[in-house]
């Protein structure tokens, strides 16, 4: 496996531009993204810590379904 570092800055549309030198055409690789700048913003997680509790999180939701069509 031959690792690759570049750094790329994301465009205005949220898009990432790499140039994919030292691999040739057609070659499979994995591509990894990691945030330079540390952790994301909270406000982008705005579901976050919304959840207070799960009513009967161990029931099947395919056994609510049957008891609805019956």
């Amino acid at each position: 496996m031959t690792a690759y570092r570049v750094e790329a800055v994301i465009s205005e549309d949220g898009k990432i531009a790499l140039d994919a030198e030292p691999f040739r055409p057609g070659r499979q690789v994995a591509v990894h993204v990691t945030d330079q700048e540390g952790p994301v913003p909270r406000e982008e997680y705005p579901l976050r810590g919304s959840i207070v509790r799960y009513d009967q999180p161990f029931v099947s939701v395919a056994e609510r379904d049957r008891e609805v069509r019956q």
